[in-house]
This record gives C-alpha cells, sequence and structure tokens, in this order.
C-alpha cells in the first residue's frame, strides 16, 4: 500500500441512525537513512607559450670614439629567454644618435652582429625598422648575444650623444 492511498471512508446506517466511520490506515515502508557520497570535477588550464626577454647589460657604452674613426662590433648585450617557448628570432631597431635635437648621427652608423669583431666594424646596420636577426634562435630558457659596433662619422661635434636600440624576441 503506498502512503497517502489508504485512507477509506466506511457509512453504516444501524436502524435509523446513520454512522461515518473514518479510518484512517498508514503504511511504513521503512526508516531513510542519510548517506554520504563522493564524486569528481575534471579541472584543465591551457598554459600559454610565451617568450620572455631579459638583456644584460641593459646599456651600452662603447666610451670615446673621435669623429670619423669606429668602436669595432664587440660590444655584447646578451638576450636570455625566461619564458617556456623558443624565440624564433629576435628583431631590431634603433634611433638616430642624439646630442641636442639639432645635432645627431643618423641611425645606421651603429651596427650588430652575431660574432664579434675587435679590429673592425663590421656586421648589419642598424635601421629605424623592426627587422629580424639573422641566425638569433634564442631556445626556451636559453640566451643569445648581440655585438654592436658604432661609426662616428668625420666632423662630428663632441659631446655624449644616446641612442635607443629595441630587441625584440618572436615566438
Amino acid at each position: 500500500m503506498k502512503i497517502g492511498s489508504s485512507i477509506r471512508l466506511l457509512i453504516m446506517q444501524i436502524g435509523l441512525t446513520a454512522f461515518t466511520l473514518l479510518i484512517l490506515v498508514y503504511s511504513q515502508v521503512g526508516s531513510v537513512f542519510a548517506t554520504s557520497s563522493t564524486s569528481n570535477v575534471l579541472a584543465n588550464v591551457v598554459v600559454s607559450s610565451v617568450c620572455e626577454i631579459s638583456l644584460a647589460p641593459n646599456a651600452i657604452t662603447f666610451g670615446n670614439v673621435a669623429p670619423g674613426t669606429f668602436h669595432p662590433t664587440n660590444v655584447l648585450v646578451t638576450d636570455s629567454n625566461n619564458g617556456n617557448a623558443n624565440a624564433n628570432s629576435i628583431d631590431i631597431e634603433g634611433t638616430n644618435w642624439i646630442l641636442t635635437s639639432s645635432v645627431n648621427f643618423g641611425v645606421s652608423n651603429t651596427t650588430y652582429n652575431m660574432v664579434s669583431s675587435s679590429s673592425a666594424i663590421t656586421g648589419v646596420q642598424l635601421s629605424n625598422t623592426l627587422t629580424p636577426v639573422t641566425g638569433s634562435v634564442v631556445p626556451a630558457g636559453g640566451s643569445n648575444t648581440i655585438y654592436f659596433g658604432v661609426n662616428v662619422p668625420v666632423a662630428q661635434a663632441a659631446g655624449t650623444y644616446t641612442q635607443n636600440i629595441i630587441l625584440e624576441n618572436s615566438c
């Protein structure tokens, strides 16, 4: 019998008096006990591939270079990739050398190379356009070195010139 379905009415008539008898029947199937259950949730995360550049040193000093002479392409900058993906190339660009707003010389007077040269200015002329450095793969957790030199034009005014060089790892 199901709970709630066992209610019945019995009507009896004895003589002239009518009786209504209500009979309630309850059924208990059993006791309900609290139980615990365990289930698992599957979680996932996608870790991105990144190159993370770190340069050392973060400033280059060529020292005193006379007009009409050069500093060889042997001042190094180490590009370390602290990321988890290989850098397929190092891209490079620069600005003009500036003493004042009206005294400067061109970006192309700076050269760079993947190998050092101690007796000459060698390599590729720096430009103001982001350009891939040939042979410049930087593995994840690894490093690569780029060497810089400068050629000071004849009759350049004396002073301390500055230039910005931008390096970018591409992965």
